[in-house]
């Protein structure tokens, strides 16, 4: 059973997480391991999920009701999510084993850390969202894929290789997240469909509203650094976090 102190601090850590480029999941697996957590709870799993998701929605609200009105902009979208969709699929049974073991995530949070660092140092950013190739869609979403392990940060990925690819960072950070909707909708439907939804108390209520609240206050706070050219914040945090589950896991 979840309590009300859990239900704020998970939703919190979601909401924050999932959109700062420092990975939720390795977040997830450190709060289980430090804690001692295991909730176990689906429902309370998936409202989190769907909460990110309303916090996506309502940031991006005026850039989504332009772009569905511009087919070539829904088309990359749809490129993108193929090869995410694909390896989500294809990798399930691998990405819960590495789930259990918190040193997978602290490696993996050191590439996240590389990824932000050569992004902002390295990225031309040269190409507005107009000019983005189906190709560079197609690998940005294979990037967006390989972010289901924990510890690469979904937002931090897809961003730096969409700056690597020569897109302004806040074109990138855009396409970014408006990617990640498909992609949370499936997970949050997969988990329904496999497992069903139980009833909704008011903790979990609680949960959710941190969740939206920390997302839009993440997705607000990360375009600010972003225009500052402060990616290299993350990229600290990052290492520090991963040094920090290496040592309690020692």
């Amino acid at each position: 059973m979840v309590t009300t102190v859990q239900s704020i601090i998970l939703g919190l850590v979601q909401g924050l997480t999932e959109f700062l480029p420092v990975s939720s999941s390795a977040h997830l697996v450190f709060l289980q391991s430090l804690f001692k957590w295991t909730t176990e709870n689906v429902t309370f799993d998936v409202l989190l999920h769907f909460a990110t998701l309303c916090a996506v929605l309502v940031y991006f609200r005026k850039d989504i009701l332009k772009f569905l009105k511009d087919l070539r902009f829904l088309s990359l979208i749809v490129i993108g999510t193929i090869p995410t969709g694909i390896i989500a699929i294809l990798s399930k049974d691998y990405v819960e084993q590495v789930f259990s073991e918190p040193v997978f995530s602290a490696v993996f949070l050191f590439v996240t850390a590389l990824l932000l660092y050569f992004a902002q140092r390295y990225g031309k950013e040269n190409k507005a969202m107009g000019n983005f190739s189906v190709w560079e869609a197609f690998f940005v979403g294979i990037i967006q894929g390989i972010a289901i392990l924990p510890g690469i940060s979904r937002a931090g990925a897809t961003i730096s290789m969409g700056m690597f690819l020569g897109w302004k960072r806040g074109d990138s950070a855009r396409f970014s997240f408006i990617l990640s909707i498909p992609a949370i909708l499936a997970a949050t439907l997969l988990k329904v469909k496999e497992t069903g939804i139980g009833s909704i108390s008011y903790i979990y209520i609680i949960g959710m509203t941190c969740a939206l609240i920390g997302g839009v206050f993440a997705l607000h706070t990360l375009f600010i650094l972003m225009k500052k050219s402060k990616l290299h914040i993350f990229s600290l945090y990052c290492i520090i976090l991963g040094l920090i589950i290496l040592v309690l896991k020692s």
